[in-house]
């Protein structure tokens, strides 16, 4: 019982999502050299992942026992290499089928960009496996006000020293990453003068 209500049932678990959901709107920062990018806000992220040679991805989170969940994606695009962009609706070959642990993404082609959003925990942690296999780039592009770097307050696994903030917004970078799972644990700058009005306390 315990497990079906975890999402390790497909009683309970994710299921497909509808037309309506896969041609949300969304905005997408397609111009950039990662191979996967991630955009964080309070209670989703949106992700665009870059595939050469194959026309499929497949994209889950790891579940509290160690086992792989399904995720529930919205909003899903696909960008041709001559920029064009499709949704679901507009592409036959564009299609979302979730069956065991993983959402099978299935692309037009091999070799493009896709991109969908999902909804994530509203609190300051963030993991995420590798949706795409082999040596690669990843950002990930913190809520506002976020930030990582203090001992005690944040976590970055694995580590990166690539950092970078624009518009109060912080953005890790990893050039080459074989292994996953990415693991952030941030702070919100406000945190910094609550903790450190508690050390002057103590």
């Amino acid at each position: 019982v315990l497990g079906a209500l975890a999402g390790c049932s497909s009683i309970f678990g994710t299921s497909e999502p509808s037309d309506s959901q896969l041609n949300k709107n969304a905005s997408y920062e397609w111009d950039t050299d990662a191979t996967m990018a991630m955009d964080l806000s309070r209670s989703s992220f949106k992700t665009v992942v870059t595939v050469e040679n194959r026309s499929w991805v497949k994209v889950y989170r790891k579940a509290q026992f160690g086992d792989n969940n399904p995720i529930s994606v919205s909003a899903l695009r696909f960008r041709y290499p001559n920029g064009t962009v499709v949704r679901e609706n507009e592409s036959e070959s564009l299609a979302v089928d979730v069956g065991g642990s993983k959402t099978n993404l299935t692309l037009p082609q091999a070799g493009g960009q896709v991109a969908f959003k999902s909804g994530r925990s509203t609190g300051k942690r963030f993991t995420t496996p590798l949706f795409v296999e082999g040596s690669h780039s990843v950002e990930i592009t913190m809520p506002s006000g976020a930030r990582v770097g203090v001992p005690f307050l944040s976590r970055v696994s694995p580590g990166s020293s690539d950092r970078r903030v624009d518009d109060n917004r912080m953005t890790i970078r990893w050039d080459e990453i074989d292994n996953g799972p990415i693991v952030l644990r941030f702070y919100l700058v406000r945190d910094l003068f609550i903790f450190g009005g508690l050390v002057v306390v103590v």
